[in-house]
């Protein structure tokens, strides 16, 4: 044995006198079971690399609190994990005892006083159970944590069997979701509320390396002003990689430590995802949107404003340069539908070839078709590619970039107005990026256009609304159930032209669909105020129509908080190049006001886009008191903020009145009962 290494056991036996027959067998079973060439290499005395390599990722992922360190309840919880019993405090104490004893850098005390185990101390423990002929502890470990016997991770732990149908999609379950919010959090050493670049190196020490490292990343989701990934940001882009490569999730999740919990379907990491239901819909069928990531493909001719479009889905500055894109440009953000639900949406940018793949083309949920709107040939490259691709089926959708510089008429037998309609879609949507223009907002136009397809009502620009905050367990005894609605001209003209008028004049859509954007508000905010029973809206509790009621009250107040002159008295006046202290603003508006207002800004933190007054509620909603009162959000802004003027082609449209609306104020009113 000294000779061939090779050799584990040698024993001595003799079948007539039936001398260590069993002895026999189970070494033959545990050379077998549990070998100890893969692990240990005798002629050195010590672990071998992949061992000790698989001994060293199992103490990260059983390090939960991330000290280095293994204490009692981490023990405790591997124990637990491996062999299904917990340890005894005698136990423990004989483990650290029995490791320090080789090195004193094998344990170290934590904050309550108790000796955990170093990464070292853990090793050599393994080290000291082979040595002592006790494999089968080191291999049930092994396995328990998904290797094989070659000391990989084996096939069906990395990639369990998940079916999916054609006609689906995958995403993240909310057992996905609260595993990788847990990782995020863990490795946010710093509570910054990122992850930097040692952070994420740190992360993935467990597993074969970034899996975005050649993708753009981190540039391809929400970061802060450093470049760390931000959790918004590291939930979007595993949203994006479950949608396009739902493989990888899974990967990773083992990887990364994932465990189901103990309710969980199925006890592998297929808990993690989800399937959702046929991402087609038959066209006119109205229904609700059940799938959270939504999967666009952004096409155009070669500088017409597609990767400036894409960077301003994730708040990123306008960079001027054009630069070409190599291969497929991939970016993801979360972004707010009707009603308030936040959903993902995915943006790929690549070449018009890839149409040529009918199965690649399926998966697209709407296509973002993207020309210069200064460049008279750009138009005509976007109805090539409708007229050369089956396009039918699929929401399109046209978005005409640089609208902040002059309008060049397109060669093309129409112009693009005129070609959408033709084909029944929404003429097209004006953008500039570089002036931070964007008619619904950077990439929101994607899913826009998917819920105009299928009768989903699409979401505009906010104006002013009135949000009930009261917890719904506290207001059951006020409250009543009230449709949505679709009719609001019809509804407002019908003996309320006055209210209509005044409407008209300081409440506009920033693309002239009035009627559209109020029934936006209402079946938003409205529904929410509608559930108030008419003794709670009024004195004698008789109310003729909920929703003049809600948009009186709403004009009524509006009136009262003329933002831009509250800021004028302070010399804060729009500007598109000079910024102002945020904290001035804040200050301007809390004199009028008498508390702060809630300030949210858009393109990177630096804009502001709304303004949002808090009151309390003192008696009916409609004849009460509003009590003015600290936010009831928080601010999101940069301290240097620009207050932008509105774009010429809205002051055309507003006329005299735009000072009144350069900013979008929202009144929250919180009911007091």
């Amino acid at each position: 044995m000294k000779e061939f290494k090779e050799i584990e056991t040698c024993v001595e036996a003799s079948a007539k006198t039936k001398t260590n027959i069993n002895e026999i067998f189970y070494f033959a079973q545990r050379a077998v079971l549990h070998p100890t060439a893969p692990l240990y290499d005798s002629r050195q005395h010590t672990l071998k690399p992949a061992s000790a390599s698989a001994l060293s990722r199992i103490f990260r992922l059983c390090d939960t609190n991330k000290d280095n360190l293994l204490d009692s309840t981490e023990l405790n919880r591997f124990q637990l994990k491996c062999f299904g019993t917990p340890l005894k405090q005698s136990e423990l104490d004989a483990i650290m005892e029995l490791v320090s004893q080789h090195s004193n850098q094998t344990v170290s005390k934590v904050s309550n006083g108790t000796l955990a185990l170093t990464e070292l101390g853990f090793i050599l423990l393994h080290t000291i159970f082979i040595q002592r002929g006790r494999l089968e502890t080191t291999w049930t470990v092994l396995r328990k944590f998904g290797y094989a016997q070659d000391l990989r991770l084996k096939e069906e732990f990395l990639y369990p069997k998940f079916d999916v149908n054609a006609d689906s999609s995958v995403e993240l379950s909310p057992d996905g979701y609260s595993f990788f919010t847990e990782i995020f959090e863990k490795f946010d050493i710093d509570k910054d509320g990122a992850l930097s670049e040692n952070e994420l190196s740190d992360l993935f020490l467990t597993s074969p390396g970034n899996p975005w490292m050649n993708k753009g990343f981190p540039d391809t989701t929400l970061t802060d002003e450093k470049g760390a990934v931000t959790l918004q940001g590291w939930l979007a882009q595993w949203s994006m990689t479950t949608l396009l490569d739902h493989k990888t999730t899974l990967a990773y999740l083992a990887y990364l430590g994932y465990e189901p919990s103990s309710n969980a379907p199925v006890q592998d990491s297929t808990s993690a995802l989800k399937t959702t239901p046929p991402r087609r819909r038959r066209k006119g069928e109205v229904g609700k949107v059940q799938r959270n990531v939504f999967l666009a493909y952004v096409l155009g001719a070669p500088g017409s404003g597609k990767t400036s479009l894409l960077r301003s889905l994730l708040n990123k500055q306008f960079n001027g340069t054009h630069t070409s894109t190599n291969g497929v440009l991939s970016v993801v953000n979360s972004v707010e539908v009707e009603g308030g639900a936040e959903k993902y949406l995915v943006c790929q940018e690549f070449e018009a070839t890839t149409l040529k793949n009918s199965k690649k083309l399926q998966l697209a949920d709407v296509i973002v078709l993207v020309y210069d709107c200064s460049d008279a040939n750009s138009f005509s490259y976007l109805s090539n590619l409708h007229q050369n691709y089956n396009l039918d089926g699929i929401p399109c959708v046209y978005v005409a970039t640089k609208s902040d510089l002059d309008l060049a008429q397109q060669r093309h037998e129409v112009q693009p107005d005129v070609y959408c309609r033709r084909l029944n879609l929404p003429v097209p949507i004006a953008v500039s990026i570089k002036t931070n223009q964007t008619a619904v907002g950077g990439g929101l136009v994607g899913i826009a256009a998917i819920l105009t397809k299928y009768n989903w009502r699409p979401w505009i620009s906010s104006g002013i609304g009135i949000i009930r905050h009261t917890k719904v367990e506290k207001t059951l005894g006020h409250c009543m159930g009230y449709g949505q609605i679709t009719a609001m001209a019809h509804t407002l003209t019908a003996g309320e032209t006055e209210l209509y008028n005044e409407m008209n004049e300081f409440w506009l859509d920033n693309r002239g669909h009035n009627d559209y954007f109020w029934q936006h508000e209402y079946n938003k905010h409205g529904t929410c105020y509608s559930t108030l029973k008419p003794s709670c809206r009024t004195d004698n509790g008789t109310s003729v129509n909920v929703l003049v009621d809600y948009f009186k009250k709403i004009v009524e107040t509006y009136k009262g908080l003329p933002t831009y002159r509250f800021l004028e008295k302070k010399g804060i006046v729009p500007s598109s190049t000079r910024k102002y202290k945020f904290a001035d603003i804040k200050r301007a508006l809390k004199e009028e006001f008498g508390h702060e207002p809630t300030i949210h800004c858009d393109g990177g933190g630096d804009k502001i886009h709304e303004v949002w007054y808090s009151y309390n509620l003192v008696g009916p909603l409609l004849s009460g008191k509003l009590i003015p009162r600290e936010p009831a959000a928080r601010d999101n802004c940069k301290s240097d903020v620009y207050y932008l003027p509105k774009h010429q082609a809205r002051r055309h449209q507003m006329g005299e009145f735009q000072e009144e609306s350069f900013t979008i104020s929202e009144t929250e009113i919180e009911l007091l009962r």
